[in-house]
């Protein structure tokens, strides 16, 4: 297993009150996990109103995960990035200049660094993106109603 599968866990559970999809793509990557307002189940969702979460799920290269997380706010109101809580940035000013949150794991996730909402988030970017988390949760949802 993947080690970084290992963080997805308590990750999901800080955030339980949501829908998740996990590797969902943007552009040419893929955001480990993306965490959706439940309430995009009852219709047609307006993204004003739907605040989307990533999350980048790291071991140890907080840095890369740090990219990683800022090039999600173009398409997610809130960016964190996970990682065991051993292994975390001791200068934690790189967060929070970029408006991304740090998550640390030990067992159970805790936010470290709060994300700061819609900080460089693109209306076009996030469109297309929920059309694509849309599609997701349509696959899912007819995989369980078979």
């Amino acid at each position: 297993m993947n080690s970084e599968k290992l963080l997805a866990a308590p990750v999901r559970r800080l955030f339980s009150d949501r829908l998740v999809l996990s590797e969902v793509p943007f552009g040419l990557k893929r955001i480990d996990l993306v965490f959706i307002p439940n309430s995009f189940l009852k219709g047609d969702p307006q993204e004003d109103d739907m605040e989307l979460i990533s999350v980048e799920l790291k071991w140890q290269d907080w840095a890369r995960a740090l990219k990683q997380a800022y090039v999600n706010q173009l398409c997610c109101d809130r960016s964190y990035v996970a990682m065991p809580e051993k292994h975390l940035p001791v200068n934690l000013t790189p967060f929070h200049t970029n408006g991304v949150g740090l998550i640390a794991v030990n067992g159970n996730a805790k936010i470290v660094v709060e994300s700061v909402p819609e900080k460089f988030v693109d209306a076009r970017f996030k469109k297309q993106f929920m059309t694509v988390v849309a599609q997701m949760l349509r696959a899912q949802k007819a995989l369980f109603d078979v």
